[in-house]
């Protein structure tokens, strides 16, 4: 897995979807919040994991017509309701490193 982020200062990623599209393409895994970068990925198939602020009742921009999840999408990241991330960055720390 490579530690390096992908960046293309020449890429508006808010205008060139075709060139975010290919930014998210080069990398092996992203983690995002929840934005169009995170429904890019997961629709492309590349693995995505995406922190929400608390568990979301339904997800609907990541799944099939026929109501399946994606397989590239892991929603597991979630902070307390309370706002308090550190659990949720210490979880996606220690799932960084087992992913080496």
């Amino acid at each position: 897995m490579s530690e390096a982020a992908v960046l293309d200062a020449g890429i508006d990623t808010r205008a060139d979807l075709l060139g975010l599209a290919g930014l998210i393409g080069a990398c092996d895994l992203i983690v995002s919040i929840d934005n169009s970068v995170a429904h890019l990925a997961a629709s492309l198939g590349m693995p995505t994991w995406i922190l929400l602020p608390q568990p979301p009742a339904r997800f609907p921009l990541a799944a099939r017509p026929r109501g399946q999840p994606l397989v590239s999408l892991r929603e597991a990241l979630t902070a307390a309701v309370s706002g308090d991330w550190s659990s949720a960055l210490a979880r996606l720390t220690k799932d960084l490193q087992a992913l080496r």
